[in-house]
């Protein structure tokens, strides 16, 4: 019992800075729509989030808007410049917003220029983005046949014609064969933010989160408490006023172990969200629980990533959470499965582009070139044919962000954390001008990298990828012990008197 005593205050005391951050990030990434359009200048965080080289996806793909002149776009916002890079200049007048996330941006037969944002689709008129129509489901991926735009959200597939201001869903079957089952590791990511059940259960992890803050504050003011009174009272000083804040304190921390079991619930699944946990399920599927947002209706509910149309094979090319899929027509929208493919990150797909009679597959899994009538999968850097091992895809040696065939230079992937880098041979990507280095990032996204860890990856170097799983775990066991100690030890029930003693 001492044993657990000793380390739920000494471990409490380490790990309550820590629990005070997981309160505060996670309330704020339960609320995306609200801290993503909060701007922090970038040049207050460390120097690895500095814009460097075209890093940390500040390029996701681009577009000609003239001979003259390339519209580059990401969820950084949207930038003007020239195949030489010669000038940079944002391009974002008439957006809604002083951060604005652009999902996905298509330039039409007829010239014009669409970006999705979350708030709608916008399009490019004499540099000035005008809005086209609001979306109440964000569009995350566009393509085109001929003159009709066809996009798609992450769970639905639009259509819509000329002048682009009124999207049509279109209901897209089940595939024959598809399985209807959900990751366990989806199921686990929404129970820990509360998504599962949808705004209610959102609300009530804040709660949570509040009250774990406030375990983690009484804990720390119990600890100082304690030891002042004590040093006081051995010097034989008035300790009243500090024993009475101790009992408060105390009687604080003491009566929010009811939520031990919500604690717990928020801790474990946390930690299964990051490796190694991740990978023991990440290749489970269940069905989806009854009465939960995963229980939908819709064969695609949260499935769909990016579409690009194949002029080649006369159809749409459909990434998704289970896949590579075959949309042969709108008229009759039944996606069809697709094998081999080229391996695609849990992080999703970022780059599907046909170029030069080949698709290029960019994830944080690497680069790919895919001959789809020949099945062929190699390796775009190195040559090397594609052979699949089966599980998880792993991070390949480019974490790639996005993709341009718009400069000087030639084609151009821009990897997560290095940056540009040319496919061409003795090619030198553009240079990128010092004053985006410290252009905004959201406050959602600082929240993220705080509550993941890699915002403190400097300081923990290899361990990193342990830090979830390591503070999870001693979660766990503060918590159990916190518990135990806080109940009262039954008292043993007085024998009734004999005759002798009456």
């Amino acid at each position: 019992m001492a044993k657990a005593k000793s380390f739920h205050r000494w471990v409490g005391l380490i790990l309550a800075p820590f629990m005070i951050l997981f309160s505060i990030t996670g309330i704020v990434l339960n609320h995306k729509n609200i801290f993503d359009r909060i701007p922090i200048s970038r040049g207050f965080l460390p120097a690895a989030y500095h814009f460097s080289n075209w890093n940390n996806q500040l390029v996701a793909g681009s577009l000609p808007i003239s001979k003259d002149s390339i519209l580059l776009y990401s969820k950084n916002g949207a930038l003007a410049t020239d195949p030489q890079a010669s000038f940079v200049a944002r391009l974002e007048d008439g957006f809604p917003h002083r951060l604005n996330r652009i999902n996905d941006a298509i330039k039409l037969p007829n010239g014009t220029i669409i970006a999705a944002l979350p708030d709608g689709l916008f399009a490019l008129r004499k540099g000035v983005w005008k809005l086209l129509a609001s979306t109440e489901d964000p569009i995350v991926s566009m393509a085109a046949q001929g003159d009709t735009l066809v996009a798609i959200s992450r769970s639905s597939l639009y259509t819509s014609i000329s002048p682009y201001n009124l999207l049509q869903r279109v209901p897209l079957l089940a595939e024959p064969q598809q399985n209807r089952k959900v990751s366990l590791f989806r199921i686990f990511w929404e129970l820990h933010s509360g998504a599962l059940f949808g705004l209610p259960g959102r609300l009530v992890v804040d709660l949570l989160g509040l009250a774990l803050l406030i375990l983690s504050i009484s804990g720390i003011a119990t600890a100082i408490n304690r030891r002042v009174a004590k040093a006081r009272s051995k010097q034989h000083r008035d300790v009243r006023a500090w024993r009475n804040r101790l009992r408060h304190a105390y009687k604080t921390h003491i009566w929010l172990r009811f939520l031990l079991i919500p604690f717990l619930l928020l801790a474990i699944t946390g930690t299964f969200l990051r490796p190694p946990l991740l990978i023991a399920i990440a290749p489970i599927k269940v069905h989806a629980p009854l009465g939960t947002s995963l229980n939908s209706k819709n064969p695609w509910h949260d499935k769909l990533r990016k579409i690009s149309y194949d002029h080649e094979a006369n159809d749409f090319l459909l990434s998704t959470t289970d896949g590579f899929f075959s949309l042969p027509s709108i008229a009759t929208p039944t996606p069809l499965k697709i094998n081999p493919t080229p391996p695609v990150s849990v992080m999703g797909c970022n780059v599907l582009r046909y170029t030069d009679s080949v698709w290029l597959v960019g994830s944080f899994s690497g680069l790919y070139r895919w001959h789809r009538h020949s099945s062929s999968i190699t390796d775009a850097l190195t040559g090397e044919p594609y052979i699949a091992h089966g599980g998880m895809p792993t991070f390949g040696e480019l974490s790639v962000a996005g993709f341009s065939t718009d400069f000087a230079c030639g084609p151009i992937v821009f990897d997560y954390a290095s940056g540009a880098r040319t496919l061409t041979p003795n090619a030198t990507a553009p240079t990128m001008p010092a004053w985006l280095r410290g252009e905004p990032i959201s406050l959602w996204n600082i929240a993220l990298e705080i509550h993941t860890g890699r915002f403190f990856s400097a300081l923990l170097g290899p361990i990193t990828p342990l830090y979830i799983f390591l503070l999870g775990a001693l979660c766990v066991a503060l918590l159990i012990t916190g518990w135990k100690r806080s109940r009262k030890p039954k008292r043993p029930k007085r024998a009734k008197p004999s005759e002798s003693q009456l």
